[in-house]
């Protein structure tokens, strides 16, 4: 093979016998794309020319799309692409497939209201918002990112802070 070509000699790297029967050799191949690339009229003749070569007579070839240790095909069939099984995805939300899951999903959550305008919100409410948001300050919540750090591996690894001295 390696006269004929490297390429050809590496697609054949996937192939094996498939099935021998008198005078035709399947050769199978675990790469549909690479099998019918083998059956290619100029491929086949250099297989042909290579197993007349090892047998010394003259053998017909065949290259399919098979796995190795699958059973061989009926003498007589050519397995075509109409005869092969295809994979077929439907989605479900398509309306193709039924849905089989149990997942439930869940309903969206109602928009939350709109802001109502300022001049609905009486003054007691106003007030009770100013003073919320002067108590909730960034400044008063902003730490020490160290201490943060300290307190968290204390609390979820058990750290234990090593004396300096």
């Amino acid at each position: 093979m390696r006269e004929h070509s490297p390429v050809f000699e590496a697609m054949l790297s996937g192939a094996f016998i498939h099935q021998v029967a008198e005078s035709l050799i399947t050769v199978g191949h675990t790469a549909e794309a690479l099998a019918a690339r083998l059956s290619q009229e100029e491929r086949a003749q250099a297989l042909r020319a290579s197993f007349a070569k090892v047998f010394g007579t003259e053998i017909d070839v065949r290259t399919i799309h098979a796995q190795p240790g699958t059973g061989p095909a009926e003498a007589g069939t050519v397995p075509t692409a109409a005869q092969q099984p295809k994979q077929s995805y439907r989605r479900p939300s398509r309306g193709g497939a039924e849905d089989t899951s149990d997942d439930v999903i869940p309903e969206p959550e109602e928009p939350s209201p709109e802001p109502r305008p300022d001049e609905e919100i009486s003054d007691a409410e106003r007030d009770e918002m100013v003073a919320q948001a002067h108590d909730d300050s960034p400044s008063s919540q902003v730490r020490d990112p160290e201490e943060v750090a300290l307190e968290l591996l204390q609390s979820e690894l058990g750290a234990r802070v090593l004396d300096e001295s």
